[in-house]
């Protein structure tokens, strides 16, 4: 008996939410101490959302992973900055009006801010979107329009979108460049005029694209075609850098494919306020630029670098310190 394409349609339909994809209005998640892991996970298992351990002890973040791989690293996480932690006590939760929110058991510490808008349902794309939809399965939210500090395969960064890490964000700007930028300085600028989107491609590619033309500037990763990368990503890191990343399976690493900024000196700020960029046998380093100085923490030295004695104390007397092979870059606004 032949079955009416329609019925195929709802069967296929009823069977990709059995797996768990999409997310009825009302449902959370809450972090696990047992380590025993609660997420909501797109079809093909690409990705998943839920809590994650932060790094401090007792405390989580709301994050996107990839779940193919057996790797922890976070794509998107809620709030920017490696997200905002709560504790035990805290969940995620979509509301019955629809608002996406965070709370740390007393309070809301994020929001999509989506009450009232229609949303009916959330679901968790094997791309590694996650969108609140309504009940025609059109888009309210998603994380792709609203990214924190990584970019995924074929994920779309247009326009005024903004990638953030501290101090530090990568913008593509109506010129049609992109630019990294240290507060409001710039250190990098690239790209070609008309380009309106940038993304990355399964084959290793960054490119920047328009409606007409859909390679305008390409930079390839280092291992352009290998293959067995079979997953990528591109970060803005704490450090200021952009970098593309490719998931090495045989070796469980993410290797480094391609820097914006080939030299790390050139990251403006990185090494904090009286800071010194220097290089060595191993590579590039902070320090403070003279023994009149301490740094701030002596395990983070892009921290930068603090006086021992309290100018305000000194008399009229001035010195100078020399630094040889220095290049000063500018000075901040403030």
């Amino acid at each position: 008996m032949a079955i009416p394409i329609l019925c195929i349609v709802a069967i296929f339909i009823q069977a990709m939410f059995a797996e768990g994809a999409l997310v009825k209005l009302g449902a959370s998640l809450r972090p696990s101490a047992s380590g025993q892991r609660q997420s909501w996970e797109s079809p093909g298992k690409n990705f998943s959302l839920g809590f994650h351990p932060s790094g401090n002890m007792g405390l989580y973040v709301v994050g996107i992973r990839f779940a193919n791989i057996n790797d922890s690293t976070l794509v998107w996480t809620a709030g920017c900055n490696g997200g905002i932690e709560v504790g035990e006590e805290g969940f995620f939760t979509i509301q019955n009006y629809g608002n996406l929110v965070l709370s740390n058991g007393k309070q809301i510490v994020w929001q999509t801010n989506t009450s009232n808008l229609g949303v009916a349902s959330a679901y968790m794309q094997d791309d590694g979107n996650f969108v609140l939809q309504n009940s025609s399965s059109g888009t309210v939210w998603d994380t792709f329009a609203n990214p924190t500090d990584t970019l995924v395969v074929n994920q779309n960064f247009t326009v005024n979108q903004s990638l953030r890490s501290g101090p530090y964000t990568f913008t593509m700007q109506s010129s049609g460049n992109f630019t990294l930028k240290w507060n409001n300085i710039t250190y990098l600028n690239e790209g070609t005029p008309l380009a309106t989107t940038a993304s990355l491609t399964s084959q290793g590619i960054f490119k920047l694209s328009n409606s007409s033309a859909d390679s305008l500037w390409v930079s390839r990763s280092g291992d352009y075609t290998d293959n067995s990368i079979i997953v990528r990503r591109m970060k803005v890191e704490s450090n200021g850098n952009l970098r593309f990343y490719g998931w090495v399976t045989d070796r469980g690493i993410w290797q480094v494919g391609w820097s914006a900024v080939n030299d790390q000196c050139k990251v403006y700020g990185w090494c904090g306020n009286f800071g010194v960029f220097v290089y060595n046998n191993t590579g590039p380093y902070c320090e403070c630029p003279s023994a009149d100085f301490d740094q701030i923490d002596p395990t983070v030295a892009s921290q930068g670098c603090k006086r021992q004695q309290d100018i305000t104390q000194c008399s009229n007397n001035q010195s100078m310190v020399r630094l040889d092979n220095t290049e000063f870059l500018s000075y901040p606004p403030e």
